[in-house]
């Protein structure tokens, strides 16, 4: 589902992502891991189009971002990290909410909330059958229950693997401790 190759972003003389490769498996989870200063946010950056990496390419469900940006764009959805929903709404409530404050008819909206809501199995709740996600945080926990584990540090990919295997890799008892160790020598 993605596809990263070679991918460098600098800030004049400050390398942020230094020729990054991996790929991403349709239907998986996977927790990019990394101290602040990693380059996540600027792997997001790039990956939403925000950005045009200086060198290399993403692949989006095969598409390039560099020749095909707009059409690759539109297999990427992102969440911030301050929640925007009401818990206490069902997903269709939240999306017409959403709708108003964007100005879009309520028609309209309906019919597209209706349409969506089907077509990903939203109508009685919410699945993540299908949906790839690549989770960007600081936070070992949040990475503890991930199909796969990448642990990006300045800018470099030091272990990717399920959360045994980068413990592992990175020599540490746990992966919290594994974690701490490779990212702060």
């Amino acid at each position: 589902m993605l596809k990263l190759r070679q991918l460098t972003q600098r800030y004049g003389q400050c390398v942020a992502l230094n020729a990054l490769s991996f790929d991403v498996a349709r239907g998986s989870f996977v927790v990019l891991l990394g101290p602040n200063g990693a380059g996540k946010s600027t792997l997001f950056q790039v990956l939403t189009g925000l950005f045009a990496a200086d060198a290399g390419d993403v692949g989006v469900a095969g598409l390039s971002m560099r020749s095909d940006a707009r059409r690759a764009l539109a297999h990427i959805g992102v969440v911030f990290q301050q929640p925007s929903l009401d818990l206490d709404l069902s997903v269709a409530h939240n999306l017409q909410f959403h709708a108003d404050l964007q100005g879009l008819p309520r028609e309209v909206a309906a019919e597209r909330i209706a349409f969506e809501a089907a077509r990903f199995g939203l109508l009685d709740e919410v699945h993540r059958r299908g949906v790839t996600v690549l989770w960007a945080t600081h936070l070992v926990p949040e990475a503890e229950d991930a199909d796969r584990v990448l642990v990006l540090h300045r800018g470099e990919l030091l272990a990717d693997g399920t959360p045994t295997e980068v413990t592992a890799a990175l020599g540490g008892p746990t992966l919290e401790a594994a974690f701490i160790h490779a990212t702060t020598h």
